[in-house]
This record gives structure tokens, sequence and C-alpha cells, in this order.
């Protein structure tokens, strides 16, 4: 069983199908005009307005193929060479090779956990800036692994040491329309006319309609002299030019007609969730387990001794089953492993059962499908 990547597991909503299918038999298959990231950047704009109360300028927003893409832009275009680019740990590892690649000194802060959930390491955030020059931070909101939900009070506080010592924000959304509680989204760049002028915020119909292959991701760019240098590289028609045409349908149907098959999927995913909560509740194979407050993935230690396999490497030994481990987050805690549970609840009860069977004695029989 493969439950590793970040990716739904459910068929995709029949308007952005039958979007896709009236566009390929009339044969509109050529590149995406600047009509069509027009559309795109109206719909997105309109959708955020009506689900968050945030409405980014859809003259602000731009196009990529990709969350990497955007942030190589972002990091080219942006950030100042001599400073310092700050990731979460644990933390989506990609962000962090970008920045390694292109030469920046990449610095840690850590996602905490606290007695009712976790919280962005501030202090740590503002000992790496002090006596910089510059600086950008990735923020992951709502994090990935842990599921983290920041809240206004959290990103305001993030928000003064960033305008203290000058930095840009890149606050990567694309989980955020996934909320599964009560506690709405709060935008990073909402926060504050500080935060709406230093920030970078990357948005994506992928996550939340399941369209990661169609490859379109966007930037809202910041008001202000930084958004214009943005829009002025030379770079941003090999950005744009990379989007997938199909993609950018794909995303408008998912904004503009989307929402009722969202709104199945959050329900859904909150009673997976439960599942999810259920067993790491009731098993003594997993310790330390936090409910997310967004997306369908699930951050958990392992209490097993597992001699010197990490976590990921046990349960793949002895259950079969797939997932990603703390290495891949920059963790050097490797009882810890990262669950999707973005899909049926039988396919989650499997994996959950798979887990369980980790932590027995017997090597001999694996359980039956059957078995949740």
């Amino acid at each position: 069983m493969g439950a590793g990547s970040a990716e739904l597991d459910f068929a995709p909503a029949s308007a952005i199908s039958q979007r896709l299918q009236t566009i390929i038999h009339r044969g509109d298959i050529g590149y995406a005009l600047p009509s069509d990231l027009l559309a795109l950047s109206e719909a997105t704009s309109s959708w955020h307005e009506r689900s968050m109360s945030w409405r980014p300028r859809p003259e602000n927003l731009v196009a990529a193929p990709d969350i990497t893409t955007a942030f190589a832009f972002v990091l080219m275009t942006l950030a100042r060479s001599e400073g310092p680019v700050l990731v979460p740990r644990p933390g989506y590892s990609k962000l962090r090779r970008v920045a390694s690649e292109l030469g920046f000194d990449v610095l840690e802060y850590a996602v905490r956990r606290t007695s009712n959930g976790h919280e962005y390491a501030l202090d740590e955030i503002e000992e790496h800036l002090h006596g910089r020059q510059g600086g950008l931070l990735v923020l992951i909101h709502p994090h990935n692994p842990t599921g983290h939900l920041a809240q206004q009070a959290e990103l305001k506080a993030l928000g003064k040491i960033m305008d203290r010592y000058g930095a840009l924000v890149f606050s990567d959304e694309i989980h955020s329309p996934l909320r599964l509680g009560d506690e709405p989204h709060v935008p990073y760049a909402s926060t504050s006319e500080a935060a709406q002028h230093h920030t970078v915020t990357a948005l994506s119909s992928s996550k939340a309609w399941g369209l990661s292959g169609v490859r379109v991701t966007q930037l809202a760019l910041p008001d202000g002299e930084m958004g214009a240098r943005a829009r002025a590289s030379s770079m941003l028609s090999f950005l744009e030019g990379s989007v997938s045409a199909l993609g950018v349908q794909a995303s408008i149907a998912a904004y503009e007609d989307g929402d009722p098959w969202l709104a199945a999927l959050r329900a859904k995913l909150k009673g997976n969730r439960d599942l999810v909560t259920a067993f790491a509740t009731e098993s003594a194979v997993i310790r330390d387990y936090v409910p997310p407050g967004s997306s369908f993935l699930a951050w958990m230690s392992l209490a097993i001794d597992r001699a010197s396999e990490t976590a990921a490497q046990f349960l793949q030994r002895r259950a079969r089953l797939g997932v990603l481990g703390a290495a891949e987050f920059g963790s050097s805690s490797d009882s810890w492993f990262r669950l999707n549970f973005g899909s049926s609840p039988e396919v989650v009860g499997r994996c959950l059962s798979l887990i369980a069977y980790a932590g027995t004695t017997d090597d001999d029989v694996l359980p039956h499908p059957e078995q949740h």
C-alpha cells in the first residue's frame, strides 16, 4: 500500500472533467493565451474573496507550472543573495533544496510541539535574522507535514518580526482550501498592511481538487516596488509560458464551479481524520500525534523498537506500507512518518491495520485486505 505522496485518491470534480473533455473534443489544446491567464487570475481572486475574505489583486497574480519553479523565480528575482533563506524543520524539503542549489545560505527554524498542538519557533526566526542583510522566510501555511493551521495572533507576531528586519516571506498556502475544523484559514498576507507588502503567496488548485498533474500554481505578488520588480523580470515570460493550458482551464473550473465537490471532499477528509485520530489515541503503536487542522496528511511517531531502521523503513519491511519518513522533512528524529489519509475510509482503514500489524510479533502473515 502506498500512502506517502501528497495526492488525493478521488475522481476529479465533474465540472473539471467536463470542461477538459469539451476543450479536448474541439481540439483547443495549444498554449495558454493571455486571456486564459487573465480569466484564471480573476477566478482565483474571486474564489479567495468568497472563501477567505481575502482578495489578492488579479493583476498581482502570475502563473507557474509548480511550487518549486515558482519558488526559484522568487529567489532569483526578489531575494537578496547575501540574505539567509529560513526553512521550517520539519518541512516540505523541495523548497530547501531549491534554495541550496541556487547558492543561498539555508537556515532552519523549528515547528515546535506544544501542549495543545504546534507553533512556529519565532525566537529562532528572529535569532537567524538578527544582524543579517535582509532574508527570506519560507512559511508553509497550513504546515506540511504537521497540519498546523496558524491563526491571527501567531501570524501577526511573525509579521512584526519580518517587518522589523526587512525580510521577505514566501508563504506556501497551496493546502489552504482544505481546512478540516472550525478554525478558518487566515492568509498570512491578509494579517497586516506590512505583510501585504513583504509577502509572496503561493496558491494552487492542485491539492484541494486533486490537480497536481495539470501543472498550474500561482503567485500572489506583493504590492509596491517588490511586486513591480517581479512583474518586470524577463523571467516572467518563461515562467508563465511553462504552464499547462489544460491546467489553466481545470483551475478555472475548480474555482468557478468546484465548491460543492470541495465541500463533500472536506467532509470525507474530516471523517478520515477522525478514523486516524481514534486509532492513534487507542493504539500503543503510535505516540505524540496531533490531529491536523488542514489537509489530508497525518504526522505521527512510531512507538516501536525498530533497532537501526527508520519508521518508514520499518513499516515498509514489516507491513509493506509505503509512507514518507522523517528524513524527507529534514527531521533527525527517525521515529516520525507522514501518512496520507486522502482516500476512501476503507483504504485508510487498511493502512491503519498495516500500522497496527507492524507492532505485532508475527512476521508470517499480513492482515487480510478486509480487516480494518
